[in-house]
């Protein structure tokens, strides 16, 4: 009987985030397609916070809460490989804090000799000194390094990353469907920003809920942190707020769609792999350089709004669901290199370990 081959998971798990979850399942989809390529005889351990949010796993794959750290090293200690899937892990613009847990993990990975691959991430952004020297320090001995998107590619690069190469967001494992039809509403995917742009946001949404009638709704795509606003902005352009809540949701509501907006970047992961044109406001470098596919043209400006651009940019909606297409079939093709190149690193690293 082949030794089972111990693979450390870790990233947002089980924070509610929607996109951290179907990251997650698009990942141990690939690996799972590995195995059983390759003949690998693959155990996963996933490093998680709330297993409320946690997805089915396969039977091979086990939680890890991380409410100790010191079971969390062991476990790092006992893994062949700890990977980082999807998500953009090592970034300080959310929590300095959280940058150092994971760096206090991965560099004692490394420490210990253990392979650490960075699978199909994005990178930063970095915005402290110390921060771009830590990240640094780990991106430098990493394994194997496959990043999203151009951006976080560069950025890498310049921190002197080695064995690098450009993939595609995980969720492009799932090659979505052509819609046969177009739905019907329009989804707002809202997140915290700033106060002083929100005036701007409900002017602008509120003469474009007049065009579309009753077909615009206010949506929380990460239930736990996006509720509230929702509600706020729902109420105050009185149309529907949806929650997704549940992930059996998500599917069946994109389906529903002609057309999203969105301040976080995974409903526009998502809109493009279902063929439906998307526009998104410039808060967040991870959509802007995901928007770079269109030209920019589906990004716009919280000035956009102000100088009445909404309904202008959204008359080109056909011409970029035909562009979305296009992206569809190249990310698709970068998906399907990330999984190769991935696999080929695990089946050369099995032959001398």
């Amino acid at each position: 009987m082949q030794q089972k081959i111990k693979l450390f998971i870790l990233g947002y798990y089980g924070f509610g985030n929607w996109g951290d979850e179907l990251s997650l399942r698009a990942v141990l989809g690939d690996l799972e397609r590995i195995r059983e390529e390759l003949n690998l005889p693959f155990f996963y351990q996933v490093l998680y916070r709330e297993s409320d949010f946690l997805l089915p796993l396969p039977e091979n794959a086990f939680p890890l809460e991380r409410d100790s750290f010191f079971s969390v090293l062991q476990a790092i200690k006992s893994s062949d490989y700890i990977l980082v899937g999807g998500g953009s892990l090592l970034q300080d613009v959310t929590s300095f804090r959280s940058l150092l847990y994971y760096f206090s993990l991965l560099r004692w990975a490394q420490l210990w000799n253990k392979k650490v691959i960075f699978y199909r991430v994005g990178l930063g952004p970095l915005i402290r000194r110390e921060s771009r020297f830590l990240v640094s320090r780990l991106l430098r001995k990493s394994s194997l390094s496959i990043f999203r998107d151009e951006e976080s590619l560069n950025l890498a690069l310049d921190l002197g990353t080695p064995s690098s190469f450009l993939g595609a967001d995980p969720l492009f494992s799932w090659g979505g469907k052509e819609k046969k039809e177009e739905g019907e509403k329009v989804a707002l995917f809202v997140r915290s920003f700033p106060e002083e742009n929100r005036e701007a946001l409900y002017r602008a949404f509120l003469r474009f809920s007049k065009v579309e009638e009753k077909r615009l709704e206010i949506v929380a795509f990460h239930p736990e942190k996006d509720r509230e606003i929702a509600k706020d902005i729902a109420q105050y352009l009185r149309c529907p707020c949806v929650i997704l809540s549940q992930f059996s949701q998500i599917i069946p509501y994109f389906e529903k769609l002609k057309a999203v907006f969105t301040l976080r970047l995974h409903p526009a992961i998502l809109a493009t792999l279902l063929d439906i044109p998307w526009f998104a406001l410039d808060l967040d470098p991870k959509i802007r350089a995901f928007s770079e596919w269109w030209g920019e043209e589906n990004l716009l400006s919280f000035s956009d709004l102000e100088e009445n651009r909404l309904e202008e940019v959204y008359q080109r909606r056909d011409i970029l669901r035909e562009r979305g297409k296009e992206v569809k079939r190249e990310l698709k093709q970068k998906s399907e290199d990330s999984v190769k190149i991935l696999g080929e690193f695990l089946k050369n690293a099995e032959k001398v370990r």
